[in-house]
């Protein structure tokens, strides 16, 4: 009698373990391409400035007194520095995706990053 050295369910598992794989692959290879995302800056309610987050850049604002200095690195946005008194926005830390604005708010400044639909 000839023994199965696979069984059903173990087919199965293999299976499931491959199409996670290569989803996890195929993820990675689109993420490496880049997201689309852009940052927008803006100051009051104005549009400062867009840009891609894709792009590694320094965006300095200085207007009436105050120093922003928006930082993209690694398709990631966060506030760098303000000469604010509180530094909450410098405290918020990194944002990698829309849904989160950094704000200064004694400097009236928001960045948010939006989708490429936006």
């Amino acid at each position: 009698m000839k023994k199965k050295l696979l069984k059903r369910n173990d087919k199965i598992l293999i299976v499931i373990m491959l199409a996670l794989l290569s989803g996890i692959l195929i993820y990675r290879t689109a993420a490496s391409k880049g997201s689309g995302y852009q940052v927008v800056i803006y100051v009051g309610n104005e549009v400062y400035g867009t840009y891609s987050i894709n792009d590694d850049q320094d965006i300095r604002i200085e207007q009436n007194g105050f120093t922003n200095v928006v930082r993209i690195k690694d398709k990631t946005v966060w506030m760098e520095e303000s000469n604010c008194p509180n530094q909450l926005c410098v405290y918020q830390g990194k944002v990698t995706q829309p849904g989160i604005p950094i704000v200064c708010l004694p400097h009236g400044i928001t960045v948010d990053v939006v989708g490429p639909d936006k």
